[in-house]
């Protein structure tokens, strides 16, 4: 809520993004399906370019096909997918990265790619604020991959084109993000989730039976939604506990810990990159106050990731088979489990409460 009107608590790109979908199906009474077929494209759009990024490190087509049908099927993303969700734009944004740092590995002057690279990095701004942090150290790399040599000897000159280029491509989702912010709320840099009149309720201020004003919130603090020494019991959560774990609700992504220190050792820079990535992702929200994410269906942050999760298992899984044919039925097994699991949250919800909080209302209900 902000001046009188109720905005959503959550970044406005993918709801622009939906809305044209929405009003034209809704002439044929199909609104809410037309709404998530932006989501559904996205998540192909990550198996695509998985399937893209998997062939082109050598992989034969059964791995290749085998890492998009991770992300796509065998992760909690499939739940996601079939809703109205930012989380698939996430991921995305994510492997679109690593996509445009390949192309910059393949040719330093691409400028376009450079370009390109650190665009998608500012649509975070439209999709998911931490996802600037959990994405930067991809950006990083890609700047430092993309040197732009060719371009002259001068190295001033090259790093000055190079951070024009960065500033330029940045300023595309800036811009529009500054101009929205001040035409509602009247400031240049402003987070949706700051006008959120749930967290004054957590705090104790009623929002129901007073007057609401902007000057409300001024009274909202964050102290203690972020804490370091939660990051361990939060880290827990979000990879192995029973209803929010990746690994419980994905068993099949066990292979990426392998993956990790295969890939590494064939492209230390950009695995280096994508492991701290994940390292961002599960820090950041360990460190929350709510890292089951509400009422959800898995680790919902750990979305953002799960393509990066998906390249390390189906590396492992190429370099294995090739050593040990047996293993293909252990991971085949795994990825038909994976598969089941989050079938399940696609058919039915992906609004399940975390079991501390399902406990609660129990015992009040008793």
């Amino acid at each position: 809520w902000y001046n009188g009107h109720y905005y959503p608590p959550f970044p406005p790109g993918v709801a622009l993004i939906s809305a044209p979908f929405y009003y034209i199906f809704q002439y044929i009474n199909l609104g809410q399906i037309g709404a998530t077929i932006p989501t559904i494209l996205a998540s192909l759009m990550v198996a695509y370019l998985l399937l893209r990024i998997s062939l082109g490190w050598g992989m034969n087509r059964e791995s290749a096909f085998f890492t998009s049908l991770i992300y796509g099927a065998a992760s909690v993303a499939f739940a996601y997918t079939v809703s109205l969700s930012a989380h698939p734009f996430s991921a995305l944004i994510t492997i679109a990265l690593v996509w445009w740092i390949l192309q910059l590995m393949k040719d330093r002057n691409n400028a376009l790619a450079l370009f390109s690279l650190w665009m998608t990095f500012g649509f975070n701004f439209f999709v998911d604020y931490p996802n600037l942090a959990i994405t930067l150290p991809l950006v990083l790399y890609g700047t430092w991959v993309g040197d732009l040599s060719g371009w002259g000897k001068d190295v001033l000159k090259i790093v000055s084109k190079k951070i024009l280029i960065c500033i330029v491509a940045i300023s595309v989702c800036l811009i529009p993000f500054v101009l929205y912010n001040v035409i509602h709320y009247q400031k240049p840099i402003a987070f949706t989730n700051s006008f959120n009149l749930k967290r004054l309720e957590i705090q104790g201020i009623d929002t129901k039976n007073t007057p609401l004003s902007n000057a409300m919130f001024s009274q909202k603090s964050y102290a203690g939604r972020f804490d370091i020494t939660r990051i361990w019991t939060g880290a827990t959560i979000l990879l192995v506990s029973h209803d929010r774990g990746l690994f419980t609700y994905s068993p099949v992504l066990l292979f990426s810990l392998m993956g990790i220190w295969l890939l590494i050792k064939r492209h230390i820079g950009l695995s280096i990159a994508m492991f701290a990535a994940i390292l961002l992702d599960i820090i950041v929200y360990g460190a929350f106050d709510d890292p089951w994410g509400g009422w959800a269906f898995g680790p919902r942050y750990l979305i953002v990731t799960i393509p990066i999760w998906a390249l390390f298992a189906g590396f492992a899984y190429d370099f294995i088979i090739k050593r040990y044919a047996w293993v293909r039925y252990i991971f085949l097994g795994l990825l038909f489990l994976s598969i089941g699991i989050n079938l399940v949250g696609a058919l039915t919800t992906n609004a399940v409460p975390p079991s501390i909080e399902a406990m609660g209302v129990m015992k009040d209900k008793v």
